[in-house]
């Protein structure tokens, strides 16, 4: 790590403020930087003016956009381009055979010519995969349908079928670039230069020169570039983005920061851990690409199926041939789904995890949305999900001729600019009762026992029971008693020492988070059968906390390796098992869930092994990924059963007297109905955020919102979920 002089850092920042102008290197120091460092600064010069230059602009434009895109959107992008041309082509053809049709019949051989010239990817991709994989696949069936419609005559039909079927492809690829454009929206906040200290200087250099230990400088309103330690400074920083906190948090040196948090006030130097793709936040846009590119089980169940029915089609068609001609198969073939369902169905899933995203909830794999309407047993980890890190006073006991207050007092005062979980609950106890906490002389910390320190020439020892006995200090019988007591109830004991005497203890109980047990009751609206608690702590605390939060069982004393037994035993017994834990410490018992759920937050993004984190560490976000769970799967099913259903009938249509231009309007129907209810939620969320973000709008009812808007509140419930059996209140052990 580079130790910086804080004389010259001082000295340039003073510097900056009186010439009221940012730090532009002069020439002379160019010539003392390294050679990267020269061409870096040489690169940016040289962008800068491209950038003034109205002629250049354009360039850098897409420079810019090339350094500032996720090249995954790239990939969608590139794709949908590709597709560009053949729907020109294909819209060109149709228009040519209309007016072939109408009025100059030649036409309609150049139409042919063009169709069979746009479209040859599709039958190209069918065959290779037929010949390689032994498949057959929808592609066949365009393809047929396509050559079926050329040789009955019907030019301009053949060419709408196959722009519909590149339409799709590209209306797809085009979807999905938004989506990954906005909701992993990574890079846009990276600028294309950054301001880094070289010596006792501030240049200026290109982002993507950035190198690990560099030292930032970031000032206020504008964002963090890196995850990285405050060399030097202090500032308030918004990183709601990421954590979820609504207020500017205060960091000094020494503290991490985050890439994509903004400065709001004050002026950091940053030494740089992470930059680029190494930071948490673009790990976040990686597992949301990786999300969204990934199927879900009911979009690979309607591509397994169209795949399926292309034998039965064209062997049909092909017997339809005798009885109603070469225009009765082709309105048979044209009847057919395809992969409109699939397509469908994958636009409402990207959609999901929008809104989802939206919400601070991150997908990392969209199968987890696909088994939750079936969820019926939900199993929670007690530590950090349950309960918090951080525990609370419950009670000080006094053993000599000290008050509570004082022995309070004296262990906030050694405690002071402590972080551990312990340290802040008293911390925080005194700071409620308003105690006067004295200045420490000497602080010595002995790791994984207590605190020695020094308060007016008294010597006070903060510590363990063992630290106690290792200090020699008695340790009297009651307190003895309680440390026994406290260690069955699952509550921490923390001693206090004035020179040699023991003066009392400060008894600390797990905080349970304030929201758990309305948060499990409204769960159980979604059709959750049954709850359990699975600790690693003792059984009497476990029981009391499953008892006090409605949760109908509970193990305790449980090892890591044994939670994924207990969630293997209950999927054995025919559940659908969510469970719900820290992301790390839980990740084998993550895995085995059909659905898992962390409350990790965005810290252990990349390592987290659950299929859905949510960002805000809390469990308020529960009732939110459920409720549009549980829409996805009722919308997937429809899309699914909807236009398979709305097929048939196109298909059954051609054996009766209707012929092609029935089956073609039904198959235009499938497909603009489908992205019609594929769309609808993300139109109705984007349409109610809009709505809630206007106050003074009038509602329908011609009420106005009064509250302030909730931007991230899921909308009511499109369904209403199953109700399950009331089980009680009463937790019991399951071996009991």
């Amino acid at each position: 790590m580079i130790k910086l002089n804080r004389s010259s850092i001082k000295g340039s920042s003073e510097r900056n403020d009186d010439e009221g102008s940012t730090n532009a290197p002069s020439s002379s120091l160019m010539a003392q930087l390294n050679g990267n460092r020269t061409l870096g600064y040489y690169a940016g010069g040289l962008v800068r003016r491209a950038r003034r230059s109205s002629i250049l602009n354009p360039r850098y434009n897409k420079l810019s956009t090339q350094l500032t895109t996720d090249p995954l959107y790239n990939e969608y992008n590139v794709m949908y381009q590709r597709t560009r041309s053949s729907v020109i082509r294909l819209s060109t053809a149709a228009a040519l055979g209309l007016i072939g049709d109408l009025f100059f019949p030649p036409l309609s051989w150049v139409a042919i010519g063009i169709i069979l010239y746009g479209f040859y990817t599709i039958p190209k991709r069918g065959f290779i995969v037929l010949i390689k994989h032994r498949r057959f696949t929808v592609d066949l069936i365009s393809t047929f349908s396509v050559l079926a419609g050329l040789f009955s005559g019907y030019v301009t039909l053949s060419a709408v079928i196959a722009l519909i079927a590149f339409s799709a492809v590209r209306v797809m690829n085009r979807v999905k670039g938004e989506t990954q454009a906005q909701v992993v929206n990574v890079f846009k906040h990276q600028p294309m230069f950054v301001w880094v200290l070289e010596g006792d200087q501030e240049i200026e250099i290109p982002f993507r020169a950035l190198q690990t230990e560099d030292v930032v400088i970031v000032t206020a309103g504008n964002t963090i570039p890196v995850d990285g330690i405050i060399a030097d400074g202090f500032a308030a920083i918004d990183q709601q983005a990421l954590t979820g906190e609504a207020q500017p948090v205060e960091k000094g040196i020494g503290e991490e920061v985050l890439a994509s948090t903004v400065v709001i006030s004050g002026k950091l130097y940053i030494t740089v851990v992470r930059a680029g793709e190494d930071t948490k936040v673009a790990q976040i846009g990686t597992i949301l690409n990786q999300s969204i590119r990934r199927k879900s089980e009911t979009q690979l169940r309607a591509e397994r199926f169209a795949d399926r029915t292309v034998l039965p089609t064209v062997v049909a068609a092909s017997l339809l041939l005798p009885f109603a001609g070469l225009a009765g198969s082709f309105a048979f073939l044209t009847g057919h789904f395809r992969r409109l369902p699939a397509l469908m169905v994958a636009l409402a899933a990207m959609n999901y995890i929008r809104i989802l995203t939206d919400n601070r909830i991150l997908v990392k794999d969209g199968r987890a949305l696909d088994s939750l309407p079936e969820v019926d047993t939900l199993v929670f980890d007690k530590t950090g999900t349950l309960t918090i890190t951080q525990p609370h006073l419950e009670a000080v006991h006094p053993c000599a001729d000290y008050s509570a207050a004082e022995i309070l007092r004296l262990a906030a005062a050694a405690e002071h600019r402590q972080m551990h979980p312990i340290a802040l609950a008293i911390l925080e106890a005194a700071a409620q009762q308003q105690l006067d906490i004295p200045p420490v002389d000497d602080i010595h910390y002995e790791l994984g026992f207590g605190l020695n320190v020094t308060i007016n020439s008294q010597r006070i020892r903060v510590g363990s029971r063992r630290f106690m006995e290792r200090e020699s200090i008695a340790v009297p019988e009651d307190i003895d008693a309680l440390q026994d007591s406290a260690q069955r109830e699952g509550s921490t004991i923390v001693m206090v020492a004035v020179d040699d005497t023991l003066i009392g203890a400060i008894e600390l109980v797990p905080t349970v988070r304030p929201e758990a047990r309305a948060i499990i009751e409204e769960l159980r609206l979604f059709g959750i059968k049954e709850t359990y608690i699975i600790s690693g702590d003792h059984e009497q605390p476990t029981r009391k906390l499953a008892h006090d939060l409605g949760i109908d069982h509970y193990y305790a004393e449980t090892l890591p390796e044994q939670k994924a037994s207990i969630i293997e035993d209950l999927i054995a017994q025919g559940r659908t098992v969510c469970y719900i834990g820290d992301g790390i410490n839980d990740a084998i018992a993550l895995q085995t869930a059909q659905v898992s759920i962390s409350l990790s937050g965005a810290s252990t993004v990349a390592t987290d092994s659950a299929q859905v984190i949510l960002m805000d560490e809390h469990l308020e976000r529960l009732p939110t990924f459920f409720t549009y769970g549980y829409q996805y799967g009722q919308l997937s099913r429809s899309l699914l059963y909807g236009m398979v259903g709305l097929g048939v009938v196109g298909m059954t249509g051609a054996l009766l007297p209707f012929g092609v231009a029935f089956a073609f309007t039904v198959n235009i129907s499938n497909l603009l109905g489908g992205m019609a209810v594929a769309m609808t939620p993300l139109l109705r969320y984007e349409w109610e955020k809009a709505r809630a973000a206007q106050p003074g709008e009038p509602l329908p009812s011609g009420e106005t919102l009064t509250t302030e808007p909730q931007l991230n509140a899921a909308p009511p419930l499109l369904i209403t979920p199953p109700t399950s059996n009331d089980t009680g209140d009463t937790a019991h052990h399951p071996t009991a």
